[in-house]
């Protein structure tokens, strides 16, 4: 899971990132995935094409995409906001840090 992924855009509220979960073990596993921003703003991680599920269970070797959304408070000023998503399987847990940058009001 590569972090450094970044969102930019005027005056936009929502913003999705799309992360490749590797299981690179010998053993299909399930993840837990959990994402947090700012105060003020919501945001939510789950599987690809399961918007209401927050564990994904992933084959030895094989890869899914965890979507990412990040609605932001309408009052939102410009600039940098940071967007973490925690996936945790197994013994490990990885983090991915993001951001969103807004750039105009």
């Amino acid at each position: 899971m590569p972090g450094g992924p970044a969102g930019t855009a005027g005056k936009v509220s929502s913003f999705t990132f799309n992360v490749t979960l590797r299981n690179d073990t010998p053993t299909e596993s399930t993840f837990s995935m959990q994402a947090t921003g700012p105060e003020g703003w919501t945001v939510s991680a789950n599987p690809s094409g399961q918007a209401q599920a927050t564990t994904t269970t992933v084959g030895a070797g094989s890869t899914t995409t965890i979507n990412v959304s990040a609605d932001a408070p309408e009052d939102i000023e410009a600039g940098t906001y940071p967007i973490q998503l925690t996936v945790s399987g197994g013994d490990e847990t990885v983090t991915a840090d993001l951001a969103v940058t807004i750039t105009g009001s």
